[in-house]
């Protein structure tokens, strides 16, 4: 594998592509409800590289459907990391399902990111497609990468039917 395709060379090119994306004040509609404020002050709690597994990695009390776009951009990096982190030896700590769960809701618009910035997920989910399969199959993900795979595309591929 050449080094401009090992995981650390992905997640540094997602690093760079979200980096215009500032912390922000309030990472959920924090006023909405209950839920969004607890969601708000976990993520507010922590700087980015210590927000991990333990704060996103359960589907069902999860900040990441409710970030604002703002807070989305600025977390990506980090969720890109913590995916491409995971493997078989420590289940518990995969992070494959979270990350592909907060890359294919359909209410999340993408049309104000960037292309390097799409194209940095994009690489992400290709990594994990070509060489973290037992990883996925052991979060029975399959479906999932595919779906992701496809709606990281659209834009790439919008962009290309307008030229």
């Amino acid at each position: 594998m050449s080094t401009g395709h090992t995981p650390a060379a992905i997640v540094g090119r997602a690093y760079r592509a979200f980096s215009s994306f500032a912390r922000p004040e309030h990472f959920t509609d924090h006023t909405h409800c209950p839920e969004c404020a607890e969601h708000d002050q976990t993520m507010r709690s922590r700087p980015l590289a210590a927000i991990g597994v333990v704060q996103l990695g359960n589907p069902g009390w999860c900040p990441t459907p409710f970030l604002t776009e703002e807070a989305y951009g600025y977390v990506m990096p980090r969720l890109v990391e913590l995916a491409l982190a995971s493997s078989v030896e420590r289940p518990a700590e995969s992070f494959v399902f979270s990350y592909l769960l907060a890359l294919t809701p359909t209410h999340r618009k993408l049309d104000y990111l960037t292309r390097e910035q799409t194209a940095a997920v994009l690489e992400s989910l290709h990594y994990m497609r070509d060489h973290m399969r037992p990883v996925i199959e052991q979060a029975c993900c399959e479906d999932d990468l595919a779906e992701a795979i496809a709606r990281w595309s659209a834009p790439a591929d919008e962009e290309r039917r307008a030229r």
